[in-house]
């Protein structure tokens, strides 16, 4: 399958600027194996009996896949089945999907274009740790 290509001119995919516009053609897929390819993941959505238009998987810093990529889809009733994968198995992984806006894959793309990784979203809460200064006055057992 060719590199992941946005593809504005398809009826369902919006312009991504227009925050009027129905643009529900994008997923995002979070801890891919990182020995998945464009046809690991094509098999998998095809699953949920929905064939993907465009793939990207991203990289990091190091030029190795991150285990995070883009799926486009035809139709937002396309992306819409697609959501049923979220939370299975491909490989020996549990996957995540989430729905993105457009303007989300080209900030994550360009970025990963321009040479930086791909910018982390917060789709999960992130852990708690202690306030900066805090200091742990519990009493620790001695050895």
């Amino acid at each position: 399958m060719p590199p992941f290509e946005l593809t504005w001119d398809s009826p369902a995919a919006a312009d991504p600027y227009n925050p009027n516009s129905y643009h529900d053609v994008f997923l995002r897929v979070r801890g891919l194996p990182f020995a998945a390819t464009e046809q690991d993941l094509m098999v998998f959505f095809m699953q949920a009996g929905v064939s993907p238009i465009g793939i990207q998987l991203l990289m990091n810093a190091q030029g190795r896949k991150s285990g995070d990529g883009f799926v486009q889809f035809e139709k937002p009733d396309d992306a819409k089945r697609g959501m049923v994968m979220h939370r299975q198995q491909l490989g020996s992984r549990y996957v995540e999907i989430f729905h993105v806006s457009p303007a989300e894959v080209i900030a994550a793309v360009s970025a990963q274009s321009a040479g930086a990784p791909a910018p982390a979203q917060n789709y999960a809460p992130q852990p708690l740790s202690a306030p900066q200064g805090h200091v742990d006055n519990r009493k620790r057992p001695r050895f």
